[in-house]
């Protein structure tokens, strides 16, 4: 038996120590969308956790397995107690796990502690880091990334707050690993900020990656890491868009009778005297005057038109000389053989 597809069925189960040795022929098990909880448990998982360099290798878990789907299965485990049972498997290249509930910080595979027969070995490199192509660990818990267990593709989509070790992002992004943590928002953002500053992270020029509804535009990481910016890296990579306002990618809408007419706005414009705005408005033109125009940034009449009474007059008719906007009906100089008689006359 060389693929077992059981997807979509009733089949249910976990490892067991008694896999050793077992279905040695075995390449494909798919079994997403399935009630297989699969990680082992208590002294099983004990069992499995025990490795050997010497042991046989028709001894090892799934020996010839090359691609494992547990998409959707309730696993609900640790996340190093789905993959250090499989350490030692040197043929796997894909493991998909999305949405299995799996939760921690995803172990060392290379350069790390491990208990080889029966004895503490230091840098030592499970056969699995080095077999391992896909890891799919998108939609759980996972925390914590130390270490990157792959030698192609480690997705960790929309798993709430990570945090992921700088190395491990240097690494993704000086040796071209494809590392998806688009949805996730980063614990430590601090330590991810230095590799911007330092030039080992680069971004987009232009604030392309654009969301209307919470009122923000951001910047993207180039290369292999992808992100969700607004979660990643919010206060470096996020500024408010015209017509709201605040900080990073937290982002208020202007209220009324203000304005914001660019990115990155803490605080928005008052709308000239006079005049009124919808909330959301993105420029000065947007605040209407009660009366005449907005001229120089003022409410004013037009040319010909001087304000009387709150609302503007044509000169004309008043018999006065309004050759530049702005007049007003008590200042603005009478026409020939008319003159203005003062209030006490």
């Amino acid at each position: 038996l060389k693929v077992a597809d059981l997807s979509h069925t009733a089949v249910t189960g976990r490892m067991t120590n008694e896999w050793r040795g077992k279905l040695k022929r075995l390449e494909i098990l798919k079994l997403q969308n399935t009630s297989v909880q699969f990680a082992p448990q208590g002294e099983e998982l004990q069992k499995l956790k025990v490795h050997s360099r010497y042991t046989l290798k028709d001894e090892r878990v799934l020996r010839w397995l090359k691609e494992l789907d547990l998409s959707n299965c309730p696993i609900n485990s640790p996340v190093e107690d789905l993959l250090l049972p499989l350490a030692m498997s040197g043929q796997l290249t894909s493991i998909q796990a999305g949405g299995t509930g799996i939760y921690g910080e995803i172990p060392k595979l290379t350069d790390t502690e491990a208990r080889i027969d029966g004895e503490n070995v230091s840098n030592f490199t499970f056969p699995l880091a080095k077999s391992l192509v896909t890891l799919d660990l998108s939609a759980n818990n996972v925390t914590g990334v130390h270490g990157l267990p792959v030698q192609g593709r480690m997705l960790l989509r929309e798993n709430h707050q990570l945090n992921v070790d700088v190395k491990v992002l240097t690494q993704a992004l000086s040796k071209h690993k494809f590392l998806d943590l688009s949805g996730t928002a980063l614990s430590n953002q601090d330590e991810a900020a230095e590799l911007l500053k330092e030039g080992v992270m680069k971004t987009t020029h232009m604030h392309a990656f654009r969301d209307e509804t919470a009122g923000h535009a951001c910047k993207d990481v180039i290369g292999t890491l992808k992100v969700t910016p607004s979660k990643f890296l919010p206060q470096e990579l996020c500024k408010c868009l015209p017509g709201w306002f605040g900080s990073g990618a937290t982002c208020e809408m202007c209220p009324s009778n203000k304005f914001s007419d660019d990115l990155g706005f803490d605080t928005c414009k008052s709308c000239p005297a006079n005049s009124t705005a919808p909330a959301g408005s993105t420029k000065m033109s947007d605040c209407k005057c009660k009366f005449g125009d907005l001229h120089e940034g003022i409410c004013a009449c037009d040319t010909h038109h001087a304000l009387q009474k709150g609302d503007c007059a044509l000169c004309t008719k008043l018999h006065l000389q309004c050759e530049t906007p702005g007049s007003l009906a008590s200042t603005a100089v009478p026409d020939m053989d008319y003159t203005r008689l003062e209030p006490s006359a």
